[in-house]
């Protein structure tokens, strides 16, 4: 891979999920929520469908009561078919007491509960919320009820029983010396640096093997580590990277950071992709990252990319 380093620079390459406005579900986790109206008229079928995602939770909002006693709307789950997940439904009104929440199964997908077509649940009777096990990708609908004589509106919410996990990758890929790191001994050609690299975060953490006398090192090595909770979703993540040549005493440190520094000190930030560091925002997701020390001694480069990636159980 040839090298080609910029001035001050640094991008960087990240794969990442796009957030939504973040509510907090029934397991304490902040979950990006999908905001969704009721569309008339819905009184006896509907041509309204949402998807629910294990991602993010849903909540759906209209009004009944009145001459208008029911409303409907069709939903799905995306996921793989064979496996179901589990769902916290919450009805949300300021009385409840009237209210009858009911889930069919929609067996034609034709956006009316017809005869046959079963129940899998009902909230009724002052109660709050209930746990379902949904198959995705098979077509359900949701009939809201208020028999009172005043209308008021509700809101109904769709939260997954899901845990986040983070998966963060750094791959470290090839270096460059920009000065001159041991001296160069009467007939001896071990002059140039033996290189390794250091990567901490609180997900992924290692190092790299040294590259023995190598002003040019090529390292192609991949970190992956895995932490599970919302928090690592919502809050920017420290990595410090550190380039390192190994001594029969003392190991010296080479400066990689554009601000004069040793170390490359970073946060990502999973719920914008941005990357941020000592003079600010240094990058964005999709781009590799090729960064460059500024000092007059120990100066180096580095050329390493950085991937993540979110999963659900």
């Amino acid at each position: 891979m040839k090298l080609q380093f910029l001035h001050s620079s640094l991008r960087i390459v990240l794969t990442s999920t796009v957030l939504l406005a973040t509510a907090t579900s029934a397991m304490g986790q902040s979950l990006p929520t999908q905001r969704v109206s009721e569309q008339e008229p819905n009184n006896r079928s509907t041509n309204q469908r949402i998807t629910l995602k294990n991602t993010q939770q849903t909540s759906y909002t209209g009004s009944a009561g009145n001459n208008d006693v029911m409303d409907h709307v069709r939903f799905s789950i995306s996921g793989s078919r064979n496996k179901a997940q589990r769902y916290t439904v919450a009805l949300n009104a300021s009385d409840r007491s009237g209210y009858r929440v009911i889930v069919y199964e929609d067996q034609n997908s034709n956006g009316i509960v017809e005869r046959g077509e079963r129940s899998i649940g009902t909230l009724q009777g002052g109660t709050s919320s209930r746990e379902f096990d949904f198959i995705p990708r098979k077509s359900y609908i949701l009939r809201v009820q208020n028999r009172s004589v005043r209308k008021q509106n509700y809101r109904v919410n769709f939260m997954p029983k899901n845990t986040p996990k983070l998966t963060l990758q750094v791959s470290i890929l090839n270096g460059q010396a920009f000065s001159q790191f041991d001296p160069k001994l009467p007939r001896s050609n071990s002059y140039k640096p033996d290189f390794y690299v250091k990567v901490n975060s609180p997900i992924v953490s290692g190092k790299t093997a040294e590259q023995k006398n190598n002003d040019k090192p090529v390292f192609n090595k991949t970190f992956t580590g895995t932490k599970e909770g919302g928090r690592f979703l919502l809050n920017e993540i420290p990595i410090q990277i550190s380039m390192w040549d190994a001594d029969l005493g003392k190991d010296d440190q080479a400066y990689i950071s554009p601000n004069g520094g040793r170390n490359l000190n970073i946060k990502y930030n999973p719920a914008t992709g941005k990357i941020s560091g000592p003079n600010g925002v240094l990058g964005k997701q999709g781009e590799r990252i090729i960064v460059r020390g500024n000092s007059q001694k120990k100066r180096a480069g580095l050329v390493f990319m950085i991937n993540h990636a979110v999963t659900y159980r």
